[in-house]
């Protein structure tokens, strides 16, 4: 059986469109393993219309097993949210 991620945004600075993201990935993986890359879709296509950065992001996650390993998948994915801040605002 294959998981499905879904990453849902707002595409512009009043939050009235939006867009999503799907991936598909191994069952029993709690790392987004695609993360980085649909952060980089997500932040390329807001900063396309609105021509700045988001001010902020606000990211809600779902579907971690374990309390055990909730610390381990957060401080994982938010360095891959952090790394791709960097890369996207040092590239425009």
């Amino acid at each position: 059986m294959q998981v499905y991620h879904w990453y849902g945004q707002s595409g512009d600075e009043g939050a009235t469109r939006y867009a999503a993201l799907t991936e598909v990935q191994q069952p029993r993986v709690e790392n987004i393993e695609s993360l980085q890359k649909m952060m980089e879709r997500a932040l390329g296509k807001f900063i396309d219309f609105c021509k700045v950065p988001p001010k902020r992001v606000i990211f809600f996650r779902d579907g971690v097993l374990s309390e055990g390993e909730y610390s381990t998948v957060a401080a994982a994915e938010i360095e891959a949210i952090q790394d791709t801040f960097r890369l996207i605002i040092t590239c425009t």
